[in-house]
């Protein structure tokens, strides 16, 4: 895993450093290549080019620090600055509140799809949703692994937390499928060793405030047949301002654009009867389901 998707994973980074720094005697500036020695092995990254730009950049702090050995918050702070060009509690709230769909509901294996082994399908961001401004940071968060495999579809990702900053945000996850504890449980009475693998299935994120009214919500419904996917669809509702926003669209593993959408649909305001209002009614009525079909194989 991306070292900048886990904090576990981020502290372990940062405890790595700080150990190297504690026990190293030369006076001489921190070169590039020290830090890659010490992060090749706990980083992670997917990227060389993003290991080594970050490596540099965090040499170029550690040197300017005033301190030898920075102590966590601050080695903290630098390390966020030199790989994400934000500061830690930025990235701590993404932590909190991943984007990607595999890390918000990790108690699932989504089955594989339609292609071919060695096949990778690109899937840009839609270009009736690059025209709006407000969404330049969820285009930001879809662009990162904007791609499917026959391992695993693309899915799009949820909104970042800084789409609802300010706004003392609480996130719900509502699924269609048992709970990933309840699924070893169940793997135990059954003698299986296998978490379920589903080709359907239907899950939603909602976010609410301090008053608990619901301020944007993200779902995705994927379906195919013979235990592999076919498609996804995904919607979006988000509230800025005085106005609701909501788009739907379907995407397919092996197609480049979307196959149905995005479908846009503004509003000023919730009614009882409008469009929008139904579809995050449908949402909040999902919960947890328990399935035997599911957990059989």
């Amino acid at each position: 895993m991306d070292f900048l998707n886990s904090e576990f994973d981020f502290k372990a980074v940062s405890r790595a450093v700080e150990r190297y720094l504690k026990d190293r005697r030369s006076p001489a500036p921190i070169a590039t290549a020290e830090l890659l020695h010490v992060l090749l092995p706990v980083a992670r990254l997917t990227g060389g080019d993003q290991l080594l730009a970050g490596a540099s950049r965090l040499a170029a702090r550690l040197n300017a620090s005033k301190r030898a050995a920075p102590q966590q918050p601050e080695l903290q702070q630098m390390l966020s600055i030199a790989f994400t060009s934000g500061p830690y509690q930025r990235l701590h709230a993404r932590l909190r509140n991943p984007t990607e769909f595999r890390l918000i509901f990790d108690d699932i294996k989504v089955a594989p799809c339609h292609l071919e082994k060695d096949e990778k399908i690109e899937h840009p961001f839609p270009k009736a949703l690059r025209r709006i401004s407000s969404l330049s940071a969820w285009r930001e968060a879809w662009e990162r692994n904007a791609f499917s495999t026959k391992a695993k579809p693309f899915f799009p990702p949820m909104l970042p937390s800084s789409y609802f900053e300010g706004r003392a945000a609480r996130y719900e996850y509502r699924r269609d499928w048992v709970e990933h504890s309840v699924a070893r449980r169940q793997e135990r009475s059954n003698g299986s060793n296998n978490l379920p693998i589903l080709a359907n299935g239907r899950c939603c994120v909602l976010v609410r405030d301090k008053s608990n009214h619901l301020i944007g919500a993200a779902s995705w419904f994927w379906w195919g047949l013979s235990d592999l996917v076919s498609g996804v669809g995904y919607s979006l509702a988000v509230h800025h301002g005085s106005e609701w926003f909501h788009t739907y669209f379907d995407i397919r593993p092996d197609r480049f654009e979307p196959t149905y959408g995005p479908d846009i649909h503004r509003e000023c305001q919730l009614n009882p009867r409008s469009f929008i209002k139904l579809c995050l009614d449908e949402l909040v009525e999902l919960g947890p389901r328990f399935c035997a079909d599911e957990l059989s194989g």
